[in-house]
C-alpha cells in the first residue's frame, strides 16, 4: 500500500497501491442497507471524474514507477465485501 485517504483540491482517494507494476486507485463504498441501490452503484460518472482528476494529481506529484494504472471499487454491504477490478477507465 502506498497511501490511504489521499486528499487534494480535486478530491480524495481511499487507497493507492501497486499490483505488480500497476498503480491502483481504490474507491471504498460501504452501506448497511440496499434500499437505494448497491454501494458500487454510488460510484457514478461524476465521482469517477473526481477520482481520475485526483489520481492524475497524485501521479504528477509522486515519484512512483508504474507501467499502467487501474481504478478499482471495493463495495461493502452488510459485511459482504466485493472487489471490482477495472471498475472504470479513463
Amino acid at each position: 500500500m502506498l497511501q490511504t485517504n489521499f486528499y487534494c483540491k480535486f478530491g480524495e482517494i481511499d487507497i493507492i497501491c501497486k499490483d505488480n507494476n500497476c498503480l491502483v486507485f481504490v474507491e471504498v463504498r460501504s452501506k448497511s442497507y440496499e434500499d437505494f441501490g448497491k454501494p458500487e452503484e454510488t460510484v457514478d460518472y461524476k465521482k469517477q471524474q473526481k477520482i481520475i482528476k485526483t489520481a492524475n494529481y497524485f501521479i504528477e506529484k509522486s515519484c512512483v514507477d508504474y507501467d499502467e494504472i487501474r481504478f478499482d471499487v471495493v463495495a461493502i454491504l452488510k459485511g459482504e465485501i466485493k472487489h471490482f477490478q477495472n471498475a472504470f477507465e479513463v
